[in-house]
């Protein structure tokens, strides 16, 4: 509290003689020919100020929560029901090149598009906004007896589907045969698309572009498969082969 009468702060020059006990201060003021006095409280830092900037927390900017991990909510529960992107993108409506950018957090989807997603998707709103939990992590089994086959007559070649359909269009596994001097011939994958193989038994030539290896048991490749590449066995028995298509996200 104050002792005296009101004085403008800008029209007071103060000069404090001694403390009043922990909390006060009395101040000896000068406005012109008028001595007043005030007590005033003592603090021990600015921050104790109540009207100081750094304790005013009310114009502080409050800290923004990580955004959820939308993208692998979608992701997982895409893959533990088997959905490849097309599928997705066909139940939902969302093209599967925006899929592909939403699942690796390389866009930001609408209200709208979420919505359309969660839809197909069989799930909550809310649950697409909820943070994975460690026991719900993406874990898939590709049994045996659910890994298709796909025969090419005319090269005699035969593709054993081991990564399952979730994965189609992403990362696909396969498990390659191919009768001795028989070609396979690929057009290019999407942009940035590669391929991996590593020779079980046998030996074959790839040639992708205008590059071209002669491979044998044990070996293995990298290659960029967004152009032409053909695969063609040379040995007198037939090739194996595993092949993996890592498609561009």
């Amino acid at each position: 509290m104050s002792i005296g009468h009101f004085v403008p702060w800008p029209a007071v020059r103060r000069t404090c003689l001694r403390q009043l006990g922990e909390r006060g201060l009395f101040c000896f003021l000068q406005n012109g020919q008028s001595t007043l006095y005030y007590a005033f409280p003592v603090f021990s830092s600015l921050s104790e100020l109540p009207y100081s900037d750094q304790s005013n927390s009310m114009h502080q900017p409050l800290p923004i929560p990580a955004l959820p991990d939308y993208a692998a909510n979608i992701r997982l529960s895409r893959k533990n029901q088997r959905l490849s992107l097309e599928q997705l993108s066909q139940l939902s409506g969302v093209s599967k090149a925006t899929l592909s950018q939403i699942e690796t957090g390389k866009a930001n989807p609408t209200l709208s598009t979420l919505w359309q997603i969660a839809h197909a998707l069989h799930l909550e709103f809310e649950e697409l906004l909820r943070d994975p939990e460690e026991g719900n992590r993406y874990f898939e089994v590709n049994r045996g007896n659910q890994i298709t086959s796909v025969a090419v007559p005319e090269c005699g070649t035969v593709f054993r589907a081991i990564s399952p359909i979730s994965m189609a269009e992403d990362l696909e596994f396969y498990q390659v045969t191919q009768e001795p001097h028989c070609v396979h011939q690929s057009p290019p994958h999407r942009a940035g698309t590669e391929e991996l193989i590593a020779v079980l038994k046998g030996s074959i030539i790839v040639t992708a572009g205008e590059n071209s290896a002669e491979l044998h048991r044990g070996d293995f490749l990298a290659f960029a498969a967004d152009l032409m590449h053909t695969i063609k066995t040379i040995s007198a028995e037939p090739a194996e082969f595993q092949m993996v298509v890592r498609f561009a996200r």
